[in-house]
């Protein structure tokens, strides 16, 4: 049995980040009109990201090393529900400056789940990260993170991806429950 928790190994480590964020995730059928709309709210282009993450068999959450091309890697776990809503999520990250060698140990030790490949626009609005992501098999898809910080922090990140989702014309019928490794192994069945 693969046994891997994250909670309480990465929440005290000093080289580790924990954070909290509000989280929505829709697919998108028209990225021009969704870059427009972040365009018409003054949101900040902060380029094109190319990503490949790597998702390995855990037991609570989910853990995954992301890659990209002249960047050092990202190992992050998070925990969040599977919903179809503005959801929070919980997530730890540690830096990799030679991410080749912890993907051997966890593929071998843990075995991987799925390997997403994306390009992602990204765009910040009041500290909210909005990412307009073309996933490789999947298809388009809009994604919403505010961050949670101070007292009053959830209910402003609930609030601006609220904002946001008006703005962007994002309906119930749009949103997506599951992460990209999930609809990637659904993909496959």
């Amino acid at each position: 049995m693969k046994v891997f928790s994250w909670n309480a190994r990465f929440r005290h480590s000093p080289t580790v980040v924990a954070r909290r964020n509000i989280e929505l995730k829709a697919r998108l059928s028209d990225q021009a009109t969704a870059r427009s709309a972040c365009e018409q709210i003054e949101a900040e282009s902060n380029g094109t990201l190319l990503q490949h993450d790597t998702y390995f068999e855990v037991v609570g959450g989910r853990l995954k090393l992301r890659e990209e091309p002249d960047q050092p890697a990202q190992l992050i776990a998070y925990e969040r529900a599977d919903e179809a809503a503005a959801k929070e999520s919980r997530f730890s990250l540690a830096i990799i400056p030679e991410p080749a060698p912890l993907l051997a140990i966890l593929s071998l030790s843990l075995g991987v789940m799925a390997r997403v490949s994306k390009r992602r626009d990204l765009y910040i609005w009041h500290g909210v990260r909005i990412h307009l992501d073309e996933v490789a098999g999947l298809g388009n898809f809009l994604e919403l993170e505010a961050p949670i910080t101070g007292a009053d922090g959830r209910a402003t990140a609930e609030a601006l991806v609220d904002e946001l989702r008006q703005v962007l014309g994002i309906k119930d019928s749009d949103l997506v429950a599951s992460s990209y490794c999930d609809l990637v192994r659904s993909s496959r069945r």
